[in-house]
């Protein structure tokens, strides 16, 4: 896993918004592949309530749509908080991604009560 991460960050920066995809369309796909793979293998071995994840399944559209604003506020505050405004190391930015989801969280809870259909639900009859 660690030589694929190096080799990872080596194909340099990503920013799929940008439409950048490092410095090999191939390499991006192969480690794209392969973190998949690492993510499924760990979820394997973590617990999470149904309730919670079940709450993010139905909310996913939400989280496609706005994680990258989300993602950029809460490192904004986490920035500010901190005092840093250097450049964010990994660390910071896996903690930046685990408050996204902490924050994301209730309000995906209240769209699904109050606000179904903007998460692709259809309104009871």
């Amino acid at each position: 896993m660690a030589i694929v991460s190096l080799l990872a960050i080596l194909n340099g920066q990503v920013g799929i918004h940008e439409h950048s995809y490092g410095n090999n369309m191939i390499a991006f796909l192969f480690f794209g592949l392969m973190g998949t793979a690492v993510l499924v293998r760990l979820s394997q071995y973590i617990r999470i309530p149904h309730k919670i994840l079940d709450t993010f399944m139905q909310g996913a559209l939400f989280y496609l749509y706005m994680h990258t604003l989300m993602f950029e506020y809460m490192l904004l505050i986490w920035n500010k908080a901190t005092g840093d405004f250097s450049g964010n190391t990994l660390l910071e930015k896996i903690i930046v991604t685990i408050l996204t989801f902490v924050v994301s969280y209730p309000i995906i809870r209240f769209m699904l009560k109050f606000t179904p259909i903007f998460l692709g639900k259809q309104l009871k009859k």
